[in-house]
């Protein structure tokens, strides 16, 4: 098992190990952008769920410390 070490005694990382953890989480992304881009009748249903509820809160812009404004 080839170690990398990074001169701190009790610091070592398996190269292999840590290959697979950035492959999963590369695999992992992928799949989430995939997923959230899909169009389905479930999410259709679920954003006309939302709206009824009045849909995404306005985000709010700070004028100074006392007054916030909504954009």
């Amino acid at each position: 098992m080839e170690k990398i070490s990074y001169g701190l005694e009790d610091v070592e990382l398996d190269r292999k190990a840590l290959a697979e953890h950035m492959e999963i989480h590369e695999a992992a992304k992928v799949l989430g952008r995939k997923g959230g881009s899909v169009k389905s009748e479930k999410k259709a249903a679920a954003a006309r769920e939302n709206g009824k509820k009045g849909g995404r809160p306005r985000k709010k812009e700070v004028l100074n410390d006392e007054t916030r404004v909504e954009s």
